[in-house]
């Protein structure tokens, strides 16, 4: 969702990179240990080429000869060559370590910082599990088994391959020439398939898409699929897509298959019958010796293989573009909204709202304000109907959203001035729903900094937490799961209370602070509140009850996007309005 107003320096702040563009600045950054893969690399492909050259050597030399002493030198390199080979690998695989984690730390750090920073919309659209799919499978997807497997397994062939390639060439140029022009033969037909493996990678990925969407629309929903007994639909729905996983899937490897055992197989079949043709005749016409035909036939095979590692780097390319289309899909979207330069700002906490419109247009959703001040030491309350904009107040005030006209001003100073992490260290928030981090009590309620514990029992006291937190075995530092799933919602929003009395803040905002405590604790958080409140704190807080409502000194009704009525609640009582109507409703209730 853009602004008018806002969008000019949206677009001017976004100076968001590309996946790709990310990934070099990684390699880039990292390019000692790249430096360092590939020297190692030259050295173990000379290795593992120069067997063949041996065993030219014994039988073109050492046997005919008779020479011993020939014979066990190369045999001596021959034995000797592979544990040195062993040695040089363990240090290049320290290098492949040192340089995929390294880029691969980089890369998810840089996208934990870029969701950090996201427009809020863009954050709610997108959804936890698609943002923590990108930071944990697919960047290291990337690396693993992308930049790791194919990319560096490939340079290592490039190099292996130019060596054989030379000494064939040294040995007879006319089996080096056929063995070039057989290469761009294989390069055409695995081409063909990689293309077509490609297609089949991006369905595969959108096929996991789909899953991950059934399956959280399955859990989310568990309580009503349980209720409507929709067990049996549900399982009809996983086989349809287990279905399709498994077709996809064998397709895949059909296409895998083809390209990376049938071709080169099949090539390096054909290359070496008519080579080793060749090599038979020149040997009976003793234009060849036996030695560089055993080497010529040993180092084909090799030459394929070597081939076919360097064409995986394209299979992976193609395998991760769907990837890196989701990854730049999340990168492209705007940064949360800042704009503000003012670094600091009166310690008061006054607010106004002039001619205020915010339109949320995926709800199709319109709030208007036409003019409403509150000032500083304010204990204001707002009720209204469901959906009529309540949240979407305090939404506005944190600049979670922007707004589509007019202004919002803090102590006289618009928040489109004011930088979003200094404004916010004036307020202070308890949401409606609460989210407790895995850690102690104390952790939590001190959320982010460091406990001070005699802060830490003050705003316990207060948010009536002392009494259940003493009788728990480790007190404070009892340690809360993630989401608060080993305590009960009064408990989490008791908690949660203490986090926003815990921050020193000029303004209070609470969204529905006892929706899931009993009586006597609501009234004394109220009280508490007012406690707060006469200590020169500016409180907002939004509550479904009107009878709590009143410990304000004003009171805001909305409903459809409008304020209704503002003003203080005894006046609002008086005149038989529509907050003496739901006073009046709740209290026959009562």
């Amino acid at each position: 969702m853009k602004t008018d107003k806002n969008t000019n320096a949206l677009n001017a702040e976004n100076t968001n990179e590309s996946s790709g563009a990310l990934l070099r600045k990684a390699v880039k950054k990292n390019a000692k240990y790249l430096v360092g893969i590939v020297l190692f690399s030259v050295v173990t492909a000379g290795f593992t080429a120069v067997n063949p050259v041996f065993y030219k050597k014994i039988i073109d030399e050492a046997i005919p000869n008779r020479d011993i002493k020939t014979l066990l030198f190369c045999v001596a390199l021959m034995a000797a060559f592979p544990v040195v080979n062993v040695g040089i690998s363990l240090l290049r695989q320290r290098c492949v370590f040192n340089f995929t984690d390294k880029c691969e730390r980089e890369l998810r750090t840089q996208f934990f910082a870029k969701i950090l920073r996201m427009n809020y919309p863009a954050f709610m659209e997108l959804g936890p599990v698609k943002l923590m799919s990108v930071i944990t499978r697919s960047t290291g997807r990337i690396i693993e088994l992308f930049l790791s497997t194919d990319v560096i397994t490939g340079v290592s062939a490039v190099f292996q391959s130019l060596l054989i390639f030379g000494i064939i060439f040294r040995y007879n140029k006319i089996i080096a020439a056929v063995t070039f022009v057989v290469v761009p033969v294989i390069f055409i037909a695995i081409k063909f398939f990689q293309d077509k493996i490609g297609n089949l990678q991006k369905d595969y990925l959108r096929i996991l898409n789909r899953g991950e969407k059934f399956f959280l629309q399955v859990f989310n929903g568990m309580k009503t699929v349980r209720s409507y007994s929709g067990q049996e639909k549900e399982k009809a729905g996983l086989k349809q897509w287990l279905d399709e996983v498994s077709k996809n899937k064998w397709d895949i490897e059909k296409s895998n298959i083809t390209v990376r055992t049938f071709i080169p197989v099949a090539a390096a079949q054909v290359v070496l019958g008519g080579i080793f043709t060749f090599c038979a005749f020149s040997v009976m016409k003793d234009t060849m010796t036996i030695g560089i035909l055993v080497a010529v036939i040993t180092y084909v095979p090799m030459l394929i293989n070597s081939i076919q590692s360097i064409l995986n780097m394209g299979i992976g390319k193609i395998s991760i573009s769907k990837i890196l289309d989701d990854l730049d899909s999340i990168l492209n979207e705007e940064d949360e909204y800042d704009g503000g330069n003012k670094d600091e700002i009166p310690n008061s906490g006054s607010l106004a709202f002039k001619d205020v419109d915010f339109t949320y247009g995926r709800e199709n959703f319109d709030l208007k304000i036409e003019n409403l001040e509150i000032e500083e030491g304010d204990f204001v309350t707002i009720v209204g109907t469901t959906g009529g904009g309540k949240s979407s107040v305090m939404d506005i005030i944190n600049k979670y959203y922007p707004i589509t006209s007019g202004s919002v001003s803090f102590d006289g100073v618009s928040i489109d001035e004011i930088g979003t992490d200094t404004l916010r260290r004036h307020i202070s928030t308890m949401f409606q729903d609460v989210y407790m981090f895995n850690g102690t009590i104390a952790e939590n309620i001190a959320y982010p900094g460091k406990p001070d514990p005699d802060r830490v029992n003050e705003v316990m006291e207060k948010a009536q937490l002392t009494e259940f937190v003493g009788k728990l075995p480790n007190g404070a530092q009892e340690i809360v799961e993630a989401d608060g799933a080993n305590f009960s919602g009064g408990e989490c929003q008791r908690i949660a209370l203490a986090r926003m009395l815990y921050k020193e803040a000029d303004i209070y905002l609470l969204d529905e602070p006892t929706a899931a405590l009993d009586a006597n604790t609501s009234k004394a958080i109220f009280d508490v509140l007012a406690d707060e409140n006469r200590n020169g704190k500016t409180i907002i807080a939004i509550t479904h009850d009107a009878g709590k409502a009143t410990y304000g000194n004003k009171v805001i009704v909305v409903s459809g996007g409008r304020i209704i009525e503002y003003g203080p609640p005894a006046k609002l009582l008086e005149q038989n309005g529509a907050f003496a109507s739901l006073y009046e409703a709740q209290t026959k209730m009562d």
